[in-house]
């Protein structure tokens, strides 16, 4: 019986290492994370490397159930469709790249096809497409090929022998009782999956959901085993069956659905530092003495990359240093790892912040990177400010100007109109006069709303920084009425 309780067969290290984030992993993490993985494994004590701990866990990593947030189900149908139109129209080559890629898509994100009978059907659509197309090109070991994809679609639709040649034709039908002669002539081994949530639903090879247990004998090979609730994506697990054994898949469903291994990085997600702790302890107990865990955290004010030590015996710390990111982040990830490796807290590039470190200031938990900036932005309520005083400057200084202008036109008016007054004359300074007024009304209530508005930009500026003060504006019946208050 191959249970996965236990690692695959390898070489026992000290150490296994994880990475952890409180929601998603930040695209910050990309920056230093894969070089203190790689620096710590090169120490030689600990399995670290994404590739590295894949192959430790072996079938204990799952994938996510929905690997690509952006295939939807309905683009994976248009380009089986492509598939089959380059098929019907003899484009060989065409069409085995584009079912190849629809196949793997589809592999790689079953929580798309459990969601609808049709999307499944696409699937076989494209198998049998591919199976076909291949036997048909013949070129190589394109037989071989053909025969090792319809094997597949037997293993992923084995009620489907009574209705092929009526849906798909002879020569697949031919193809698909050709495959299965040989699958028999191997025998069948047995795949059991238990789940410890009895609301989990298992997929095997998006067939029929089965609740908290699946037990069947099946032809060999690969099998995608999709362990999911009804509210979320779950997870993919990569189970292989052998003739004449049993295969049985043990799920500690609070592990793993908080549990991600991609190509990318391995470690926990969603749940609390406490609980991945626990978590990694429970995998990496079976054969390691110690683990590490790698996050991301704001050291006073910038981003942080922090490694924890600790006994898998009893989940205690023994040591913790972190690095801030910056121009030296290559040597602050050698160091890092050596001072995780080592305990020798001698280099300055880390920062002591284990159960001993003195004076150490607190790090705070680096969710999400845009919320917690690494230093302080810019604040640009003040240089609005500023610019709106500058505009009441300019206003003031405009309409005092015109002002000026008015008056020197009432006071021409009032020496031309003593002596003579003719109307055209007169007129034209009458007109001047009132322009000027226009203007100067125009330009003071232009100053005077910049003058406001910078004033109100300075409260809104302060009352971002200090928690301690507040603005409100409200309407009312003739305009907006702001208030400012603050606590001393």
């Amino acid at each position: 019986m191959i249970s996965l309780c236990a690692f695959d067969v390898r070489r026992a290290s000290a150490g296994i290492v994880f990475e952890y984030y409180p929601t998603e992993r930040p695209a910050e993490a990309d920056i230093a994370v894969p070089r203190v993985l790689d620096e710590l494994e090169k120490t030689g004590q600990f399995v670290a490397r994404t590739a590295s701990v894949r192959a430790e866990l072996g079938r204990l990593a799952p994938t996510p159930g929905l690997r690509d947030r952006n295939l939807t189900a309905q683009e994976l149908l248009a380009e089986i469709n492509i598939g089959l139109k380059a098929q019907y129209d003899l484009r060989n080559d065409q069409a085995i790249v584009q079912f190849a890629a629809a196949i793997e898509k589809g592999h790689a994100n079953p929580a798309l096809l459990v969601t609808a009978p049709k999307y499944r059907d696409a699937m076989l659509d494209a198998l049998v497409g591919l199976a076909t197309t291949y036997h048909r090109r013949n070129r190589g070991d394109d037989r071989l090929r053909g025969i090792e994809i319809m094997q597949e679609v037997i293993r992923s639709f084995p009620d489907r022998l009574v209705t092929l040649r009526q849906t798909y034709g002879p020569e697949p039908d031919a193809l698909y009782k050709a495959a299965l002669k040989l699958l028999q002539a191997r025998g069948t081994g047995s795949l059991v999956v238990d789940v410890d949530d009895p609301n989990a639903l298992i997929f095997v090879n998006e067939g029929d959901p089965q609740n908290a247990t699946f037990r069947a004998k099946l032809p060999p090979g690969k099998y995608r085993v999709l362990v999911k609730l009804p509210t979320n994506n779950g997870r993919r697990f990569d189970v292989e069956v052998h003739a004449d054994e049993t295969a049985k898949l043990s799920v500690d469903w609070a592990i793993a659905s908080s549990l991600t291994a991609t190509t990318r990085w391995i470690g926990f997600a969603g749940v609390t530092g406490k609980a991945a702790v626990a978590f990694a302890s429970q995998i990496a107990g079976q054969r390691h003495t110690t683990l590490v865990v790698i996050t991301m955290e704001a050291y006073k004010g910038a981003p942080a990359v922090k490694a924890s030590l600790y006994r898998t015996s009893d989940n205690q710390i023994v040591r913790a240093f972190l690095i801030t990111l910056d121009v030296q982040v290559e040597a602050k990830a050698t160091a890092l790892a050596r001072v995780i490796a080592n305990g020798a807290d001698t280099s300055p590039l880390v920062v002591n912040v284990g159960p001993f470190a003195k004076d150490a200031d607190e790090p705070t938990p680096r969710s999400n990177p845009s919320t917690e900036p690494a230093r302080r932005p810019t604040n640009w309520w003040f240089v609005g400010a500023g610019i709106a005083g500058a505009v009441a400057l300019a206003g003031g200084g405009s309409a005092l100007k015109f002002a000026l202008d008015g008056r020197a036109a009432g006071d021409q008016l009032d020496r031309v109109c003593a002596v003579s007054c003719a109307s055209d004359v007169a007129g034209a300074l009458i007109d001047k006069q009132d322009r000027a007024n226009r203007l100067a009304i125009v330009s003071g209530l232009i100053g005077g709303a910049a003058l406001i508005g910078g004033v109100v930009l300075i409260l809104i500026g302060g009352s971002g920084q200090d928690q301690d003060r507040a603005l409100a504006i409200l309407p009312q019946s003739n305009g907006l009425a702001a208030a400012y208050t603050w606590r001393f």
